[in-house]
């Protein structure tokens, strides 16, 4: 089975402005550090509170069924309601849709926020995976063997505070293939999320604009 790491599309021709979203204020004006801010989201648990989603479009950008984000660090995508109901349609890690909106031309135009959830490392063959020690640029430094979760905490606290370790061949255990995901990502080793190949199907079937994808080693 193939799979591909999904992300936002940097196109301009497609998007007109990336990121497409204003960062510093929210729609409305106030600034995004509230109780119920999008700031305050993560990728490890959903919040206790409801978020406040309101984008304001950038003026150069252009609205697609993607909406590259400002102010949110958990893992997600803002979509339009045709892509969220074609996403009921496969399985998808915990996850939950938050109303949103987004301005454009002083119209608001409804979205979702697709919020998704991990907080764990289940799912991965740490012995047959592929680790290196990177530098801030990314660079590639040295090949690390890990074993299983506890090694890999134990050997990202005896590396600088400037690097970090990251997977270059994520191998994945039989049990969670299983699972059939549709959408997925693992927290800290892996900054792109992965989708399955019917799903990207169903993406340039359907023509959803604002993301990109390319085929990943698994």
């Amino acid at each position: 089975m193939k799979y591909y790491t999904l992300t936002n599309s940097t196109n301009l021709k497609e998007i007109g402005y990336f990121i497409q979203t204003i960062g510093s204020i929210d729609a409305n004006g106030q600034d995004v550090k509230g109780i119920n801010s999008r700031v305050k989201l993560n990728q490890f648990t959903f919040p206790s509170f409801v978020p406040d989603l309101r984008f304001k479009l950038e003026n150069k950008a252009i609205l697609t069924d993607v909406i590259s984000t400002s102010n949110i660090h958990a893992k997600g995508f803002l979509i339009s309601n045709g892509f969220k109901n074609l996403l009921f349609d496969f399985n998808i890690i915990e996850h939950k849709f938050y109303p949103s909106s987004v301005i454009a031309n002083n119209i608001s135009y409804d979205y979702y926020w697709l919020h998704l959830v991990k907080n764990n490392f289940n799912g991965i063959d740490f012995s047959n995976s592929t680790f290196y020690n990177t530098d801030i640029f990314g660079s590639r430094l040295t090949r690390i063997t890990i074993s299983s979760y506890d090694d890999y905490i134990e050997q990202c606290k005896r590396i600088s505070n400037l690097n970090r370790i990251v997977v270059t061949k994520l191998v994945l255990t039989e049990s969670f293939l299983s699972m059939n995901y549709d959408l997925f990502f693992f927290p800290y080793i892996h900054d792109f999320v992965i989708a399955s190949e019917e799903l990207i199907s169903t993406i340039k079937k359907h023509k959803i604009s604002g993301l990109t994808w390319e085929v990943t080693d698994f």
